[in-house]
């Protein structure tokens, strides 16, 4: 692959400048504007036009001439709206429906004969590799079948342990299904036949299947929506074979007037809504995955991720987008890392994964100072809740959202917790709070300036919990900070003890 940014380009740690991507697919064309820090860049700008450029290659293996038209206008807009972002790269790809069709070349040349924009003609390998890229911007260690259904073709990539293995690509696109000429059983076969052939080649069982594509993250939507699930985030929305199944039979069964009153999606898109069931019903048929999880990364962040040198890569996405957001929105930038590590004695033992989610907490605790004080902790999970974050799944996502609420305000595990209950359980959402009520003391015994966490430490010693100030730190006592340890103390169910030395 030579799809390279520019060749002088140097990443950085933290900032990889604004880069633009605009990716020429068989159902659309979309624009994404990546802005901020490498290893979890947030979005700038994101659009996408509805052309259908696919439509109709199967048969005539050809561009649609309506989508040719209605691509070029898009593009000429992309690149117009562009030249006024201070991008640092644009980069434009296109895929199966113009890499297929005979008139690909040409309408390649035109784009760039219009527009200066060179499109970059991804194979199906290529593509593949990709869309698994962008799986492993989310998840740096991921091991399983990557798939990305679009409108012309599905790719599989085979990971383990974050490396990208055995690509393949096959014709299963949905916009190309639904213009299958044949009998629903004729459909079946083929669709059949497709999977098994795509998959024969893999040489180990699959646990984890990484779904990827506009028509799988709509799948995703209705199986929120049908199971009541109480988070409304695609990326990292994980469920069974068997839920998924459910699922996808009861899109076979309804039409698209009754899909429209479960999910917020386009016509079009759910339209075609029944061929992405039908090939994930028979991917699960032949993989037999444990495990099915939606990623909403996918080709265009693969790209990215495929620039990154390795020592960009071997960050970790989560702590990267936190270390951003404390630069970003709070009042005293590095002040988290020095929160982290004087609150970890009375953390002993924790896990890794836990060391992590508690090192973000840390990093983030102060990022909403700006709001209204009475509306900082639901702020805090609203935040949480809804930002772009790599590298942490759900369950993660909430212990961080109410450890920050409980940073703010003081909080019990009780019925008024509905959602935090039932993504988490009782026993972690007392391990969350309790990490608030640390952060907590932290903060308010110190002011949050490092300065001042340096005249002070906590530590446990035969069940009791000590604040132990410098003669230095000692007017630092005053005010709320023992209510602040004793809440704390109380959450641990230990008694406590405040000592100046």
């Amino acid at each position: 692959m030579d799809i390279l940014l520019t060749k002088n380009y140097v990443f950085k740690r933290n900032r990889i400048g604004r880069i633009g991507i605009i990716d020429v697919g068989s159902n659309s064309v979309r624009l994404v504007v990546f802005d901020g820090f490498s290893r979890s860049p947030s979005y700038f700008f994101n659009e996408k036009v509805l052309c259908g450029l696919g439509k109709g290659t199967l048969q005539k293996n050809k561009l649609n001439e309506v989508g040719v038209e209605e691509a070029i206008k898009a593009i000429k807009r992309f690149v117009a709206i562009t030249k006024k972002m201070n991008l640092t790269a644009l980069v434009g790809v296109a895929t199966a429906a113009v890499r297929n069709a005979f008139d690909g070349g040409a309408f390649v040349d035109r784009v760039n004969a219009e527009t200066n924009l060179s499109l970059y003609v991804a194979s199906g390998k290529e593509e593949a590799q990709f869309s698994a890229n962008g799986v492993l911007l989310g998840w740096p260690d991921a091991s399983g079948l990557v798939c990305d259904v679009g409108g012309s073709s599905l790719e599989i990539a085979d990971l383990t342990d974050g490396i990208v293995g055995y690509c393949a690509t096959s014709p299963l696109g949905v916009l190309s299904l639904s213009e299958f000429k044949g009998s629903e059983a004729k459909l079946k076969e083929f669709i059949n036949g497709s999977v098994e052939e795509l998959c024969s080649r893999l040489k180990s069982p699959v646990t984890n299947l990484y779904l990827v594509g506009g028509s799988f993250r709509v799948f995703a939507k209705l199986d929120i929506s049908l199971s009541n699930y109480p988070l409304k985030i695609l990326h990292e929305y994980g469920l069974n074979s068997a839920q998924a199944l459910r699922t996808a039979n009861w899109i076979l069964n309804h039409d698209v007037t009754e899909l429209s009153t479960k999910v917020d999606s386009s016509v079009e898109r759910l339209l075609l809504l029944p061929m992405a069931a039908r090939v994930l019903i028979e991917l699960i048929r032949v993989l037999q995955p444990t495990n099915i999880f939606f990623s909403s990364y996918g080709l265009r962040e693969g790209i990215l991720f495929y620039q990154m040198p390795d020592r960009i890569r071997k960050l970790d996405p989560l702590i990267e987008a936190c270390r951003y957001q404390e630069r970003s929105s709070a009042r005293f930038p590095g002040f988290g890392e020095k929160l982290f590590d004087w609150i970890l004695p009375i953390f002993l033992d924790l896990a890794k994964d836990d060391l992590r989610l508690y090192r973000a907490a840390c990093l983030l605790h102060d990022t909403t100072w700006k709001a209204h004080p009475d509306y900082r902790a639901e702020m805090s999970f609203e935040t949480v809740t809804r930002t772009n974050l790599g590298g942490i799944n759900h369950q993660g996502r909430i212990f961080l959202a109410l450890a920050l609420m409980s940073r703010y305000k003081k909080m019990d595990v009780s019925r008024s917790l509905k959602i935090p209950l039932l993504i988490l359980g009782e026993s972690r959402a007392e391990e969350a709070i309790i990490l608030g009520r640390a952060m907590r003391l932290g903060a308010m015994v110190s002011g949050t300036s490092a300065v001042n966490l340096k005249k002070c430490k906590i530590f446990i010693k035969e069940k009791t919990l000590y604040l132990n100030l410098r003669k230095s730190g000692k007017d630092l006592a005053a005010g709320i900070v023992e209510r602040r340890l004793k809440a704390l103390a109380d959450g641990m169910n230990m008694k406590y003890s405040l000592l100046i030395s």
